[in-house]
């Protein structure tokens, strides 16, 4: 897969953060603002049950990894 996923989401409020899967399955801890290590987008957001990347002027929510 292309995409990047969502392994974990913890902390609150300001300090929330992320651990996304890479498509490669490297892990990599995000939070607001973090550009993701390929250059397709940046976290704009993150609540306690989705990350949301913005590549250009698109944005998505990510899935759950299965794994």
């Amino acid at each position: 897969s292309d995409e990047w996923t969502i392994k974990e989401i913890y902390g609150s409020g300001a300090s929330i953060q992320a651990k996304l899967l890479s498509p490669e399955g490297d892990e990599y801890r995000v939070r607001e603002g973090t550009k993701l290590r390929d250059g397709k987008g940046t976290v704009v957001r993150i609540t306690p049950s989705t990350v949301t990347i913005r590549a250009g002027s698109d944005t998505e929510d990510l899935d759950w990894s299965r794994t």
